[in-house]
């Protein structure tokens, strides 16, 4: 049987409709991306709010002040290595001799200085050190090389500073090497509060009585680590 006729106009209708549902479709798609990018945002602001307290914290701790401890008043000793300003305990300075370019590299090829080369006509050898070393009988000392060692952390150089104008003999106890330098000021430096801070060979930070600070070598660490133990 002959289908019924459909109504004029009815094919427009049909046509509307089915752009409808297509432009429902791409809405239902535009809604779901929006949706998807929106939820990607929000993420990406927790993250970056996240990383900001992080870096806000992280300045915080480095810039906080590390406490400061009273100690002693204890002179210190300033010396420059490669150009970096450190301080070691004046006690700990068992001799200062200044050191000819030339012998510097002599001493930076073996890595030891003899100390006979600290010697004089018509002086003991013993009288010119100080501590323990003053202890050591001089034919002893004469055969005795210290090594040259170097003190490591921070930004200090990693071999001997070829600028060096003094060899400083350092002791701490029965342990013993020598620093190639240049020696800081002649005047007394006093600590009298200390700020740990370790690294490497670097203990700290030294306050001084004037209002100053300087960093501070851990002379104890580093003999012990590259030096000569000599007993008497």
């Amino acid at each position: 049987a002959p289908s019924p006729e459909r109504p004029a106009g009815s094919g427009a209708v049909d046509a509307l409709i089915a752009e409808l549902k297509r432009a429902l479709a791409r809405a239902d798609e535009v809604g779901t991306e929006l949706a998807r990018l929106l939820a990607e945002l929000k993420r990406e602001k927790e993250e970056m709010a996240k990383a900001r307290r992080r870096a806000e914290s992280g300045e915080r701790s480095t810039t906080a002040a590390r406490p400061q401890r009273p100690c002693p008043p204890t002179e210190l000793r300033r010396i420059a290595i490669g150009g970096v300003e450190v301080a070691v305990p004046a006690e700990a300075v068992a001799l200062v001799r200044e050191v000819p370019p030339g012998r510097l590299k002599e001493y930076a090829r073996t890595s030891h200085v003899p100390l006979k080369h600290f010697g004089g006509l018509f002086v003991k050898l013993s009288s010119r050190f100080s501590g323990k070393l003053r202890e050591v009988r001089d034919a002893k000392l004469r055969k005795l090389k210290l090594p040259l060692v170097i003190p490591v952390g921070g930004d200090l150089p990693e071999f001997v500073d070829d600028g060096a104008t003094h060899l400083l003999v350092l002791s701490h106890g029965n342990w013993h090497g020598i620093i190639a330098c240049a020696a800081g000021h002649d005047g007394a430096d006093i600590m009298i509060k200390t700020e740990s801070g370790k690294n490497g060979d670097i203990a700290g930070v030294a306050h001084l009585d004037d209002g100053g600070a300087v960093t501070l070598l851990d002379v104890q660490s580093l003999l012990q680590r590259d030096g000569f133990l000599v007993m008497a």
